[in-house]
């Protein structure tokens, strides 16, 4: 894979690869996100073709599922110290996996 990473003026910098383009900005404009979000933001979505691979794999409801992303700074230096990903689902996703072998019932609360 090769990506093609240009400067479309001012703290722009957008990256093409097969036939998309990812635009990144940095204030005081950010006309889109940058590029540490945009990093950021890879890691929820990237967990969540996982999760929604684990659920179409085992014909287990979508609806109302999320993922919810925590940051978590180092408050002395500011840089990122963790990351909780956090997977909610409904009431009736529990119960219908609660019953299924493939699932732990201690991973269902």
């Amino acid at each position: 894979m090769e990506l093609l990473i240009d400067f479309p003026g001012g703290s722009r910098v957008d990256a093409h690869f097969s036939g998309f383009t990812v635009s990144t900005d940095q204030p005081p404009v950010a006309s889109a996100p940058s590029p540490f979000d945009l990093f950021l933001s890879s890691i929820g979505t990237c967990a969540g073709i996982y999760a929604l691979g684990f659920c179409r794999q085992r014909g287990l409801p979508m609806e109302g599922m999320r993922i919810v992303e925590r940051i978590h700074r180092d408050p002395s230096s500011g840089m990122v110290a963790k990351i909780d990903l956090e997977i909610r689902v409904r009431t009736a996703f529990r119960r219908n996996t609660a019953t299924r072998s493939s699932v732990p019932p201690n991973c269902v609360r």
